[in-house]
């Protein structure tokens, strides 16, 4: 049953992490967008830095567990936080040099402060109402270091990383843009609906109910 006394941290380790986390999510949402900077590569990569290795370095440091190998996974959590979003920032990143190119990177989105700011809010309302969709779990899973990590920093960073090129996408001249920035494009789009797509309607379904996916094993929810 969810109620908001799940919510607030249940010991000083928990609000510790916690903090930590946020903290962790201010920085990176200062600086990963660089990463756009330095390509599709490096958009990607990043991507997988967000919460693919954090997420299997903290739960096997600080819970025991190892989240490594495959049959492992969620299928949200493998196929999604290890190939679709950070291929939807990779994508993302083409579409972001392509708009540069044709305007100049002075009039790029991401230095307005206005657009920024809605950015900001975006990321930090994904994490707290994302986590209040949780408040169901039991508490030793709810506040668990690897769901805070993920709750508090991996849904914050990843809205604002993908938010943040966003306009780029509606404001490209598409008809002097290159075959590789509708590639990129569209493997953007992919990357984000799919990845709600496993979160959202592939990983709910009954075990026996799911379409085969390779490397992963059934999500559990609260264990």
């Amino acid at each position: 049953m969810r109620t908001l006394e799940q919510w607030p941290p249940h010991s000083t380790f928990e609000t510790l992490f916690t903090l930590f986390s946020v903290l962790c999510a201010l920085m990176a949402i200062r600086y990963v967008p660089k990463l756009y900077d330095k390509g599709a590569a490096a958009a990607y990569l990043g991507g997988v830095a967000i919460s693919f290795i954090p997420v299997q370095v903290i739960a096997y440091v600080a819970e025991g567990r190892r989240m490594w190998l495959p049959g492992q996974h969620s299928a949200i959590f493998f196929w999604g936080d290890l190939v679709l979003l950070p291929g939807a920032a990779a994508g993302l990143a083409i579409v972001r040099r392509e708009w540069i190119a044709q305007h100049g990177a002075h009039n790029a989105f991401e230095h307005s402060r206005a657009w920024r700011l809605v950015c900001v809010l975006a990321a930090v309302a994904v994490g707290m109402a994302y986590h209040y969709t949780q408040l169901e779990w039991t508490p030793l899973a709810l506040h668990a270091p690897s769901k805070v990590w993920h709750d508090y920093f991996v849904y914050p960073v990843f809205t604002y990383l993908l938010l943040l090129p966003l306009p780029y996408l509606v404001t490209l001249d598409w008809r002097r843009a290159r075959l590789l920035t509708a590639v990129g494009a569209a493997i953007a789009v992919f990357g984000v609906l799919g990845w709600w797509s496993l979160g959202h309607w592939y990983d709910p379904l009954p075990a026996d109910a799911r379409p085969a996916l390779p490397l992963i094993a059934p999500a559990s929810i609260g264990s």
